[in-house]
């Protein structure tokens, strides 16, 4: 909600100065350096701040757009790529897939029209 909102981040704010209304909150933080290990795609869908090379970025693209209910705008912020790019590049992965034979699709929620009341959310379950 704050980075929606614009406003700092909770430990942007320092424990003794919080209270003074002139205080500011710190922002700037270390860049994230690239880091040893593997699984950089997994580490950076679990909130790690590593750098991605080009060939985790594809896995992380091709995560979100199966598995997400982002937008292709939303994705491509994420990854700082134009929403262009990034629908080629699911576009490149699904033709790439069905030339192993293997199917690739987005997962999409559709909101309800209308909303449940308690009993029907109880029979639903």
């Amino acid at each position: 909600m704050a980075e929606r909102h614009g406003w700092a981040p909770p430990l942007a704010w320092d424990d003794d100065t919080i209270d003074d209304p002139t205080a500011v909150p710190v922002t700037e933080g270390p860049e994230p350096v690239a880091t040893d290990g593997d699984n950089l795609a997994a580490r950076w869908l679990m909130g790690e701040s590593v750098v991605l090379t080009e060939d985790a970025k594809r896995e992380v693209l091709l995560h979100l757009f199966e598995w997400t209910n982002d937008t292709a705008a939303e994705i491509a912020e994420k990854l700082d790529l134009s929403p262009v790019a990034a629908e080629k590049r699911w576009e490149r992965a699904k033709k790439a897939a069905a030339l192993e034979g293997r199917r690739m699709w987005r997962r999409v929620y559709q909101p309800r029209e209308r909303t449940l009341k308690q009993n029907e959310m109880e029979e639903a379950a």
